[in-house]
Parts: C-alpha cells; structure tokens; sequence
C-alpha cells in the first residue's frame, strides 16, 4: 500500500515485474490496483492479466500499466496475484513460484 499524503488526482498506474523462470520468478498471474480515501475501504481501479505461462529462460521485465478515468485517491494499493505453483515442465514442478516487483509509478 502507497500512502500519497492527501488526497489526489490519478490517472495512471504502472508496475514493473520481473520475470527469471530459471529462479522460479514468474511474471504474476493478474495485477490489480485499488484506491482509497481512508485506507480501510478500496475500489477496484484497474486490473491487468498477466501473460500465459510459457517455456522461456530468457530473463524478461514487463509493466503492468492502466490508464484510468480519473480517481481521487489518497491510498494506492497494489495486488500482484501469483501463477501458484511452477508448471509441470519446469524443474521446481508443482512448488510455488515468486513474483518480484521493483518499480510503482503513479501519476
């Protein structure tokens, strides 16, 4: 959760994930950012599908970006759902996978 310090406008959203399989880091499953006013109560103000599961060692970074219709928030909150477990292929098969974020842009 992001504490902006008051209340303001937003419009939009970004999240940088990693992805290095060979470390059981997968891009996440779905991201989802939520606002609020009070930091108790959040709505929903975007959610991104991540990309399907497939067989590729290369080291890869994705953003998972949403414009929005304009919100005024004072608290962000960002989801970063997870595959689960590492797919049947992979060497970690059937143990949970990681997801790693570095980056939050809010604007």
């Amino acid at each position: 959760m992001i504490d902006l310090g008051k209340q303001q406008p937003v419009k939009h959203l970004n999240a940088h994930f990693l992805q290095d399989q060979n470390a059981w880091i997968f891009f996440p499953q779905t991201v989802r950012f939520e606002g609020s006013v009070d930091g108790i109560l959040f709505s929903p103000l975007a959610e991104i599908a991540g990309p399907p599961i497939q067989n590729d060692l290369l080291i890869q970074q994705k953003d998972f970006e949403a414009n929005i219709p304009e919100a005024r928030v004072r608290f962000i909150r960002v989801i970063g759902i997870p595959q689960g477990k590492c797919p049947e292929w992979h060497k970690g098969a059937g143990y949970p996978c990681w997801i790693f974020s570095d980056e939050i842009e809010i604007d």
